[in-house]
């Protein structure tokens, strides 16, 4: 029992409000940190173009009108993303792709769509498929017009995608679509639901890396307190197999370090030679006799 509790490396558990909150907050902070760090690299790739270099959105322009003629097989009920996707073929026509128009595109673009009232799901796949193509455009051209510019450009490109996956993947979770429509306590419930056997082992690590330590110590004694506990705050071996197997390997890696998953699997191993010998020696007298040897 004294092995279990140190699992907590001397946190302070935290109610499913906290917790989330926690989570939430280390989720904000990456998007934060990993936004200023794309903006520099655009700026840093920006500078580097020569002045009076253009870029013809070639690649842009055709995807616009891949989409525009999919969604004209139903006008009527598409007619609002339809507009929606010719203001942007004008707008790319008419003043040229550079790196700055291309930001401002993926940085409106969920406003755009939200205030045109089109279907978010659909509308955002299309968009983003445009962008996609309007940065291939940039991309290839600056290679050939301005290579120095052009490998900024990739850097600060690749960059940005991992931000957005990782987004989408980890931090999405626990913020929700908007990124802020989640209540904190949802937010700790989806965490615990992806530190069990089957949940999501990438999202809990990349999340989790995210976390200062001070709070990681405080959601591994979150973690670490009901372990082997029943609803009296009795301990009990046979309970601490049952709560323990209820954790991921990857989970209990994660949450309390390599050692803590060492102490886990050790506290395993004992409690279940515990609850065997416990069941041995419980028996009736004559069967106890019986058993003698094997206990």
């Amino acid at each position: 029992e004294t092995r279990a509790a140190s699992l907590g490396k001397g946190g302070d558990a935290m109610d499913p409000y906290a917790g989330g909150r926690v989570i939430q907050e280390a989720g904000k902070g990456y998007i934060k940190r990993a936004k200023s760090l794309t903006d520099r690299l655009y700026d840093r790739a920006r500078n580097a173009v020569p002045e009076g270099v253009k870029i013809e959105p070639v690649n842009a322009v055709a995807e616009i009108d891949r989409n525009i003629a999919e969604l004209s097989k139903t006008p009527g009920t598409n007619a609002g993303t339809i507009k929606y996707l010719q203001t942007l073929k004008d707008d790319l026509t008419g003043n040229g792709l550079d790196i700055e128009a291309l930001r401002g595109m993926r940085t409106n673009m969920r406003g755009q769509i939200s205030e045109r009232n089109l279907t978010f799901t659909d509308a955002e796949r299309r968009v983003g498929g445009i962008m996609d193509a309007a940065s291939r455009d940039i991309q290839t051209q600056l290679a050939e017009k301005a290579p120095m510019a052009g490998a900024r450009y990739a850097r600060a490109d690749a960059a940005f995608k991992g931000k957005q996956e990782k987004i989408k993947r980890a931090i999405q979770p626990f913020l929700g679509p908007r990124l802020d429509n989640i209540q904190p306590e949802a937010a700790f419930t989806r965490f615990e639901s992806m530190a069990k056997n089957r949940g999501n082992r990438d999202a809990l690590q990349s999340i989790w890396k995210e976390i200062p330590p001070s709070e990681q110590r405080d959601l591994a004694a979150t973690f670490a307190e009901p372990l082997g506990r029943d609803g009296a705050e009795e301990f009990s071996p046979v309970l601490f197999i049952r709560h323990a197997a209820k954790l991921s390997p990857a989970a209990r890696q994660t949450i309390f370090g390599a050692e803590g998953a060492e102490t886990i699997s050790n506290l395993v191993r004992v409690s279940n030679a515990y609850r065997k010998v416990s069941a041995m020696a419980n028996h009736a007298g004559t069967e106890r006799a019986r058993n003698y040897k094997a206990t």
